[in-house]
């Protein structure tokens, strides 16, 4: 039998937080002694008092954790609880240690502020609460709401507070659309928020308008030469923002016979951009006979082209463009005769169909009159032009025939038709284009009486219909116009049409006017009347020639489509006399002797050709397995054999070549250092290796394009192509076979498909292409990276003006500079891109803005030096670059080495900081399936990992100029891990632990001779960029000094640093002050005898050294330095330069000080930089020299003071960790103290507040 004891309830306070100025939060734990508590009590004292008070509020027995209030502020108190059931209250329990409540409540407002927006989300953030109130802080609410006069909730979300301060993104919202939003923060203990923030205002971007409405499109015709596509159409039904523009695209299909054979020709597509409100556009100078389709497609302010909206409309047949002349001759018969020997011209079907050829010959009369073109000339018979009477001679219809039956040669005065010759019919040979014509007249014969004229008033159309006078009776008509009987009542009921729109009617009758221009269809005809006609019994005849008459003749060509028939002329040919000397007929045994000889050349050729190929096929089948898995084309086979077994393409590359590579895992950020090191071992033998496993080509890329023949001039490397699967194609241009191609590549980003367009840089011949490239893609960021001209080699076309504000044409794009700006590596070019075409107005012009980056400092094959120099500039390109300007354009000379070392830097970056790893081997495989040969070198695969071990050690160090100072401050508090070391130190520490692994010498200043011109052996200048004085005849190791060239802001030898000089060294001091022609002089020590100090170098007049004579000018002194002026002559060559010299005064004098406050080195700094800048600007580009005691930590911090004041004005940031991470680089104990690091920092700082560059725009050389 089970025994329940129950006893009184014991509990115990686990944990107590004050959460405000009057509120106390308690949580316990509680026995209940087997019967559930009815309610707790709390009392409580302040300390000092001895009254113990119960609290006022009654505590249920369901919690175990409570709030109390209304307590005093400030105030330290005593805490019991105590709990009861129905036994009985239990024991009272004591909380062992006094509760302070707060001064004030603690209040969080947050500063909210959106941070991004798409179509339908919008994104805000605010900034994190300070560290003392985050324990009050557990959560968030948040509101939007959609503004207006009333707005209205979309969304009331809690979100938790995390320690990364990540923003909050609103999905589903509508598109541009303004919302408000307002944020405050909570407590999960109180249950309580704090006030809400401000209500801050966020517009979601615009999306992709739906199609626009009412599309119509007309194809318009005048005169049968003048075609025009007029487009309209109406805004979209849902425009899903702001619609900007409309984006128009024109296509066109024509179908027509070529040679025989039925060919499809495309013609454009023609784009457009035309501005909101305009809704309409015309195309000119569009082609006949072309079935048009016109899609239109509204572009909001994202810049993304919406729904299509397509029409399509049909342009009308048309003539001919052009008849080539055509050519005759005169041949003997064997019976004395002559006959005419025509050489017809296939004639382009392009503007439609031929369905006739008719060959007029026309006999010269007596008469001296000049005959009319051939529409209007009267047409008789052969029977009248040849009558015995007849001196007007005449013209008539010799030869007929379809382009079925089409001859290219025609014999004429022979007496027989052609199809006489091939045992046709006449009525199978001219059937079809008796059909053509149907019951079009064959004669134009003048009638045999008058009768009126009718006279019509002018219209827009090009061709009339045939009005037939009304006095003949219609079987006078059919017998006049050869016409059917149904045909005939066709064109009454046009006449009565024609006769109620113009009832006006005179007398005469035009006996000139050509019958040529009838359509049956609904056209009209070319003149104002016609004539009547008469038919005679023989319509075609070749009957023979007159031998002692002259004649001429010419071609007439009929195109019909459907109703409408159209006819074009030939010019006359030119006048020929049968009776002259004519060419012998019966010259087929010459011709056969010709061809004989033609068709024995041809074999041997043909021959020729056989042996080769079997050659090649022989070599393939020798050479296709020297190393196994490659794949070697019987062109590789042919260069083998011809270079001895070697390919000559890709011979500085080193790489697999079979496309099967290796999968090498990702490296995680903190094993960076460690992979570097151990593949870094052996000559860098482990990136070789994993070099040598990168793919050369892929079983799945073709670049069949690349080697077209039309195509190879194009590529300026024969052996880097663009892969067909990824290559950018342009629109095609009149049909033309290659001029959709151009050398560039789609390469993916790390999260875009087709972030980046990998381009070779242009050509002369290839420029337009390019702009046609960047124009068609909608292009806005180009990034160069190669000079115009490297190693006296041209690497890049110049593809923009020579000047600001030049303009130049490319094509149809004409390019304007519009201005240059000079940053530390690169320059930002600003383009103005404007596009019309030739044929359109000039409101269909577009204008666009074009954005070049153009890095300066880095070779071909070669690798940057210094990462951070790179980063920074991918960083910069990522700042400005949206999904919405399009790809990235990035070229150097090939677009595959520097360019792809670019790329897959930008991916690595941001694979190292979103991932905390990265796949380098990988990246590189993936880069080159887009192009082939990204990252083209050895050295350019180790600066991959080089640039990504510098961000994984130090990550992002630029600072903006806002705030510069606070944030220093910043980098200076001590972080709470227990080293008592500031981020400002950790920093530092890590830059004095890199080693430099480029290969650095100082053996020159190193050698015996040339020790005793050393204050230290520590310090040396390396041999590669030592200063190297001109040798002096008879003297040995005359070249030495210890000095360096310094690379400046913009990576020019802007600075000289060297050590004072010793008395043994004064001369070749001087010496190199003349030789570099140095104007601006700063000295750091001070004048005096011994082992830190510097010698007094110049006399108190003049002194000599050598060939060197110093002249003592002037001096001038001032708070913070002493200014000095000295003439230094050159004697050999008698030249003069005028040196100034700032002694700086203020620097303390124990070694590794500095100075206490920075004023004094801001204005040397200054007043040094703006001499030196005076001497540039009168083209004098020496470099500013500075030394001290070693030419090292007095020399560095001005040099980099300099260099960071140029970086502040140029760029409105600094970071000051590359810059001394790159000083470093250039020579030994440069910058070799925290304390001269942190003076650094203390220094600009100053400096910007000072000059007040937060807010300055102007910008200044240093």
């Amino acid at each position: 039998m089970a025994v329940l004891v129950m006893e009184k309830p014991q509990v115990s306070i686990d944990y107590v937080m004050v959460v405000g100025a009057d509120k106390i939060f308690l949580n316990w734990t509680v026995n209940d002694g087997n019967d559930p508590v009815q309610n707790y009590f709390i009392q409580y004292k302040e300390e000092g008092s001895s009254e113990l008070k119960y609290y006022n509020h009654q505590i249920g027995g369901r919690n175990t954790s409570y709030v109390l209030e209304k307590f005093q502020p400030n105030t330290s108190y005593n805490l019991r609880i105590s709990a009861k059931n129905s036994i009985g209250s239990g024991a009272p329990y004591q909380y062992p240690l006094p509760v302070r409540t707060l001064e004030t409540d603690p209040i969080f407002i947050p500063k909210v502020g959106t941070t991004g927006s798409t179509p339908s989300t919008i994104t805000i953030g605010w900034d994190p609460p300070p560290p003392d109130m985050l324990p009050y802080i557990q959560y968030y609410e948040l509101i939007v709401s959609e503004a207006g006069e009333t707005p209205r909730v979309v969304e009331n979300t809690l979100y938790s507070q995390n320690s990364r301060n990540l923003p909050y993104m609103f999905d589903n919202l509508k598109t541009a659309t303004e919302y408000e939003f307002k944020v405050r923060a909570c407590s999960n203990i109180t249950k309580q928020c704090g006030p809400w923030s401000e209500v801050v205002n966020g517009t979601t971007m615009d999306g992709v308008a739906s199609e626009p409405t009412d599309l119509y499109i007309t194809c318009e015709h005048r005169n049968n030469t003048r075609h025009s596509v007029a487009v309209r159409w109406n805004v979209p039904k849902i425009p899903n923002g702001k619609v900007v523009s409309y984006h128009i695209q024109l296509d066109g299909l024509a179908t027509y016979k070529l040679d025989g054979k039925l060919r499809n020709e495309t013609w454009g597509p023609k784009i457009r951009r035309v501005d909101d409100p305009h809704h309409s556009t015309i195309y000119n100078g569009v082609n006949p006979n072309t079935n048009y389709t016109v899609t239109v497609s509204a572009i909001t302010r994202h810049r993304k082209i919406g729904a299509p909206a397509s029409a399509q409309c049909t342009m009308p047949i048309a003539v001919p463009d052009a008849i080539s002349r055509i050519m005759w001759t005169k041949v003997k018969t064997s019976d004395e005769k002559c006959v005419f020997k025509l050489f017809v011209p296939r004639i382009s079907e392009r503007n439609g169909p031929i369905c006739c050829y008719r060959l007029y010959l026309v006999r010269m009369g007596n008469n001296k009159n000049e005959l009319p073109t051939p529409e209007k000339l009267n047409i008789s018979t052969y029977q009248e032009v040849h009558a015995p009477n007849n001196t007007e001679g005449g013209a008539y219809l010799a030869e007929m025939f379809s382009d079925d039956h089409f001859r290219s040669e025609i014999f004429l005065g022979d007496g027989k038709r052609f199809f006489e010759h091939q045992g046709l019919s006449a009525a199978e040979a001219d059937k079809a284009c008796r059909h053509c014509l149907r019951g079009r007249p064959f004669l134009r014969i003048p009638p045999r009486e008058p009768a009126p004229k009718i006279e019509v008033p002018p219209t827009e159309h090009t061709d009339l219909i045939l009005k037939t006078p009304p006095e003949l009776s219609q079987r006078e008509q059919l017998k006049a116009s050869n016409l059917t009987e149904a045909a005939s009542k066709i064109l009454d009921k046009k006449r009565r049409r024609r006769r109620r729109r113009h009832p006006k009617v005179v007398a005469g009758i035009n006996s000139d006017i050509s019958f040529d221009n009838l359509m049956l269809g609904e056209n009209e005809s070319q003149t104002n009347a016609v004539p009547s006609y008469q038919l005679s019994s023989d319509e075609i005849v070749d009957g023979e020639i007159d031998m002692n008459s002259n004649y001429t003749g010419f071609l007439e060509v009929i195109v019909r489509d459907g109703d409408v028939l159209l006819t074009e002329y030939s010019n006359y040919f030119e006048i020929m006399t049968p009776g002259t000397v004519p060419e012998n007929f019966q010259s087929d045994q010459d011709l056969s002797v010709v061809l004989n000889i033609f068709i024995q050349a041809l074999a041997l050729l043909i021959g020729i050709v056989l042996l080769l190929i079997g050659a090649t096929c022989y070599l393939h089948h020798n050479t296709k397995n020297t190393v196994p898995g490659e794949e070697i084309s019987l062109r590789d086979s042919l260069s083998r054999a011809l270079f001895r077994g070697r390919t000559p393409n890709h011979r500085h590359f080193i790489g697999a070549g079979n496309g099967k590579a290796s999968d090498i895992g990702p490296i995680h950020k903190a094993d960076l250092c460690t992979a570097y090191r151990n593949r870094h071992k052996d000559t860098d033998y482990g990136f070789l290796r994993e070099y040598e496993m990168l793919p050369n080509r892929f079983s799945d890329r073709t670049t069949k394009n690349s080697d077209m023949k039309e195509n190879a001039s194009k590529n300026r490397y024969p052996d880097i192509k663009a892969y067909d699967q990824t290559r950018v194609k342009l629109s095609q241009i009149n049909g033309i076979q290659g001029s959709d191609y151009i050398n560039a590549n789609f390469v993916i980003g790390y999260r875009e498909r087709k972030k980046f367009i990998c381009a070779q840089g242009p050509m002369e011949s290839t420029v337009n292409d390019f702009w046609r490239m960047i124009w068609e893609q909608h292009l806005e960021i180009i990034v160069m990276l190669t000079n115009l001209e490297e190693y006296n080699k041209s690497k890049c076309a110049k593809y923009w003006p020579e000047k600001i504000s030049d303009a130049k044409q490319f094509g149809e794009i004409t390019v304007k500079f519009v201005a240059e700006r000079k940053m530390g590596d690169y320059l930002v070019r600003n383009l103005d891109v404007t596009r019309r075409n030739a044929a359109s107005n000039d409101e269909d012009e577009e204008r666009r803005q074009i954005t070049q980056y153009h890095y300066l400092v880095w070779k071909d094959f070669m690798a940057p030096e210094h990462p951070h120099g790179i980063i920074k500039f991918v960083r910069q390109i990522n700042a400005v670059y949206s999904v919405q300007r399009g790809p990235i354009l990035v070229h150097c000379s090939a677009g595959v080495g520097r360019t792809g070392t670019l790329v897959a830097l930008d991916s690595l970056i941001q694979q190292l900081e979103e991932e905390d790893q990265v796949s380098i081997f990988n990246t590189v495989c993936d880069l080159r399936h887009q192009r082939n040969f990204l990252v083209q070198s050895l050295k350019q695969y180790i600066f991959l990992y080089r640039s990504l071990l510098d961000i994984a050690q130090f990550g992002n160090t630029e600072l903006s100029a806002v705030s510069l100072s606070s944030k220093i401050d910043s980098l200076k508090q001590k972080l709470n891990d227990g080293k008592d070391k500031c981020r400002l130190e950790i920093e530092f520490e890590k830059l004095l632990a890199i080693t430099d692994e480029t290969a650095k010498t100082s053996e020159v200043g190193s050698n015996k001779e040339n020790m005793p011109k050393n204050r230290s052996e520590a310090v040396i200048p390396y041999d590669r960029n030592r200063v190297i004085l001109t040798p002096i005849p008879m003297k040995e190791n005359s070249t030495y000094i210890n000095a360096s060239f310094i690379e400046g802001y913009d990576n020019s030898e802007a600075f000289i640093i060297t050590q004072d000089p010793l008395e043994n060294t004064i001369g070749d001091f001087w010496r190199m002050i003349s030789e570099q022609s140095i104007t601006t002089l700063v000295m750091i020590s001070e004048i005096g005898d011994g082992p830190r100090k510097c010698p007094r170098y110049w006399a108190d007049d003049e002194i000599q050294y050598d060939h060197i004579l110093v002249k003592y000018m002037q001096s001038e002194s001032c708070p913070y330095y002493t200014r000095r002026e000295f003439n230094v002559t050159n004697c050999k060559i008698d030249d003069t330069i005028k040196v100034t010299q700032f002694q700086y005064n203020g620097w303390p004098t124990v070694d590794g000080e500095v100075p206490e406050v920075c004023r004094g080195i801001i204005e040397l700094v200054d007043q040094a930089c703006n001499h030196h800048n005076r001497d540039k600007s009168m083209d004098c580009k020496s470099p500013l020299t500075v030394h001290c005691s070693l030419g090292t930590d007095r020399s560095s911090i001005f040099v980099t003071m300099c260099i960071l004041v140029q970086q502040l004005r140029t760029e409105k940031g600094i970071d000051i960790c590359s810059t001394a991470r790159k000083i470093r680089s250039q020579r030994p104990r440069l910058l070799n103290s925290f304390a001269q690091y942190e003076f650094l920092h203390r220094a600009i700082a100053n400096y910007a507040d000072l000059h007040k560059l937060s807010t300055e725009t102007a910008s200044s050389e240093c």
